[in-house]
């Protein structure tokens, strides 16, 4: 047992980097609680790759079991580890919006909001616990970053739900206090690493923790309160001036694992987002173009952000005119940039293709009124003047289509239909989604751009037979095309079940598609995820790419 828990301790203190280590010797009870610690371990490195590939639901379940096995066994470090990571999981599913979908065990009485910041909160006071009781070493500067890394996750999360009814009346006073004291001690453990010659040695850790705290900041640059708490433009130099020192010795610990360059593009990547915060698109827009001129590889990471950049400067800066070719180029290039990408969501621009089949029944209803508003917000917001939208749609006496056209040429037809459309409702059985479908196959702008349906219904004009057509010749098009055709479908009380089951089915055929039973109280953020997978916003670019996710 001694040998088990010395094993369980390495692994706990992060003596492991990659593997679970071998156990030699031991009893054949022995053996089955290490392969259970074993099994623990692997599952829980599996919720972080899930948490940062997006793929919050199983991220969730991952480190809940895990959390329950640890408190069974009284292992509090790991139970403090698996608390941050599962806050953390919950910060995401909030920033999502998706409630609803993943937190399955919520109760009246344990909103999402208060379900984390308890984890956050045991995470912490475990994390002061080891720090106080450890003399001062290079073991204590580790615990004081530990600590550092949960207040901010936790300050980060009071800011985000700062406001909402769920969340303390003072999260933002909360907030301020967390990041001043993460604060304190990032930089209190900085002179410790100066005085002892240990900067250089931990180069590494602490170049990607400033990093962090970059990202973190810099989505909340326009509150002047957090400025004064903590001024992210003092940690760009920071990590400006520790690349800078580093850079002419490439033996250092600080590109073992990141070449020069990419170093640098992490830290441009990390500008870029703060200058389009700031609304400095041309700032934004240089950096990222030393990276295409000048760089034979782009992290991933650094291109969305690059790439975010450009099209942002291409598309809202009335002071650069373009061309339309040379935006075309662009466009062009990028997208074929992603298709080398594993985890990169950018808009390079897309066909969006409004599908109405609403019955009678729905008339005066006030879903409508938000289903109307939200259609014409994503049109207006986020349909670019060179992308393309059409639209199926019936009235009770005339049909409503618009063939795909770009909105700089269509905007004034396509808006004042789009608005009839999703404000009035029909009789006539005719459905829609089938042409719809049929609009994208055949159109030109499908095989250059991605293409989007979004289609609201409630059933009483579905067709099955042509509907699983549709779906066989999708699957195809996905497999044999370039491009994509993702679906989004909102049910409003849809009551021919068979009819539902098939539309979550259709909803299979991309990772971005997805499927609502949509109501007026979850509406706008059923929206709000349709936005997010058109739009391109990317989890990995937000302040959720400045909290810190532990290993064990």
């Amino acid at each position: 047992m001694i040998t088990l828990l010395r094993a369980v301790r390495n692994i706990n203190s992060g003596d492991v980097d990659n593997e679970f280590p071998p156990l030699n010797g031991g009893s054949r009870e022995v053996h089955r609680v290490y392969n259970t610690f074993a099994k623990l371990y692997k599952v829980v490195r599996v919720s972080n790759t899930a948490f940062f590939s997006g793929n919050l639901k199983w991220a969730y379940h991952f480190v809940q079991d895990a959390l329950q096995l640890f408190r069974k066994v009284h292992d509090e470090k790991a139970v403090a580890i698996a608390c941050n990571n599962l806050g953390n999981t919950l910060f995401a599913m909030t920033y999502d919006s998706k409630e609803e979908t993943f937190m399955e065990a919520s109760t009246e009485e344990s909103s999402l909001v208060s379900v984390a910041l308890r984890h956050y909160d045991e995470a912490v006071a475990f994390g002061q616990r080891e720090f106080d009781d450890t003399p001062v070493s290079e073991l204590k500067a580790d615990f004081a970053l530990q600590l550092s890394d949960r207040l901010f996750n936790r300050g980060l999360f009071l800011l985000l739900v700062d406001g909402e009814p769920t969340a303390p009346p003072d999260a933002r006073e909360r907030a301020f206090e967390d990041i001043a004291r993460a604060r304190l001690l990032d930089y209190d453990v900085k002179d410790y690493m100066l005085e002892h010659r240990l900067l250089l040695k931990n180069s590494a850790d602490y170049f990607c923790r400033l990093i962090r705290r970059i990202n973190g900041l810099a989505d909340f640059f326009d509150d002047t309160g957090l400025q004064e708490v903590w001024d992210v433009k003092e940690l760009i130099d920071d990590a400006d001036q520790l690349l800078f020192a580093a850079w002419n010795e490439p033996d250092a610990p600080l590109f073992e694992e990141v070449s020069r360059n990419g170093r640098l593009q992490q830290l441009e990547g990390a500008a870029i987002l703060l200058y389009l915060k700031m609304g400095n698109e041309f700032e934004a827009a240089r950096l990222a173009m030393r990276m295409f001129a000048e760089d034979e590889y782009i992290l991933e990471s650094s291109f969305s952000c690059a790439g975010r950049a450009l099209l942002q400067l291409m598309r809202d800066n009335d002071a650069v005119t373009f061309t339309k070719k040379t935006v075309s180029f662009t466009r062009n290039d990028l997208r074929r940039m992603l298709k080398l990408c594993k985890n990169v969501n950018l808009d390079v621009g897309k066909c969006l293709v409004f599908t109405v089949e609403l019955s009678g029944r729905w008339e005066g209803d006030a879903i409508l009124d938000r289903i109307n508003e939200q259609c014409l917000q994503l049109y207006d917001r986020h349909c670019a003047p060179v992308d393309s939208m059409g639209l199926v749609a019936y009235s009770s006496k005339e049909s409503l289509t618009v063939e795909l056209g770009t909105k700089d040429g269509n905007e004034g037809r396509q808006r004042t239909l789009l608005d009839i459309a999703t404000s009035t409702t029909t009789e006539r059985a005719n459905p829609a989604f089938p042409l719809a479908f049929q609009m994208v196959v055949d159109s030109q702008a499908s095989l250059d751009s991605d293409s989007y349906i979004v289609l609201l219904l409630d059933g009483y004009a579905w067709d099955s037979d042509s509907c699983a057509s549709i779906q066989l010749q999708l699957e195809r098009l996905n497999r044999e095309r370039s491009t994509l055709i993702h679906l989004f479908i909102v049910g409003l009380d849809i009551e021919d079940e068979d009819a539902r089951q098939q539309c979550i089915g259709l909803c299979n055929v991309t990772k971005a598609s997805l499927y609502a039973d949509a109501t007026i109280d979850n509406i706008d953020r059923v929206f709000e995820s349709i936005t997010a997978a058109i739009a391109g916003r990317m989890l990995s670019t937000g302040f959720l790419k400045g909290i810190t996710m532990e290993r064990f």
